[in-house]
């Protein structure tokens, strides 16, 4: 979808303006499954802490794209 301006303008544009979100790093929600399936893998007891729960997992801050952009 965006892999034409990616190539050729290295950008892509989304309809957000200035809209803000709240950013995920893969390397968060990779920590957490990790830490999730190793409790559950050795049946210890904070497997159960995690049962039935939700995490939160996106950055504190919501930033908008040109924010997020910025930041790097």
């Amino acid at each position: 979808m965006h892999l034409c301006t990616i190539r050729t303008q290295n950008s892509f544009y989304l309809p957000a303006g200035e809209g803000k979100v709240s950013f995920v790093d893969v390397r968060d929600i990779a920590a957490v499954a990790t830490e999730i399936q190793l409790a559950k893998d050795n049946g210890t007891k904070s497997q159960q802490q995690h049962e039935s729960k939700k995490y939160g997992i996106t950055g504190n801050e919501a930033l908008s794209y040109s924010q997020h952009r910025n930041s790097f």
